[in-house]
């Protein structure tokens, strides 16, 4: 793992989680993802179902950059603290970064945007769940 990636996962308090195999009932927002997952590919893959696998980094772009219903927001968002920038003919030109941040600078902008998209994706999914 990066420096860069451990002190991310220290700032955002990320840990790792360990369930038990074969008990899929262990890890839940995996299986929802699971289920999403089927529901999203069973619309594009061939009848003898051989070829899913083409599919399913396309499905995992959308899924990511697009705002979920409870909380308000992107995966992409909510991990990286900015939109996922998708590419079109307009964004094929080279572009120079406007200004070098050092790592340090990346963090706290990281911190700052992810406190902000986190409380309010928790305010949504309070009013959501009272429902």
């Amino acid at each position: 793992m990066s420096p860069f990636f451990q002190r991310r996962c220290k700032i955002l308090d990320v840990r790792r989680v360990r369930t038990s195999s074969y008990l899929a009932s262990s890890n839940g927002m995996v299986e929802s993802l699971h289920c999403s997952l089927h529901s999203g590919l069973s619309h594009y893959v061939n009848a003898n179902h051989k070829n899913w696998e083409e599919f399913v980094r396309f499905y995992l772009i959308s899924y990511r950059a697009n705002p979920h219903t409870t909380t308000g927001y992107s995966p992409f968002y909510l991990f990286q603290g900015r939109e996922m920038v998708l590419l079109s003919t307009d964004n094929l030109k080279a572009r120079l970064p406007k200004n070098n941040t050092d790592d340090d600078q990346r963090l706290e902008n990281l911190k700052t945007n992810l406190r902000l998209a986190y409380k309010l994706a928790a305010k949504a999914n309070t009013v959501t769940s009272k429902q």
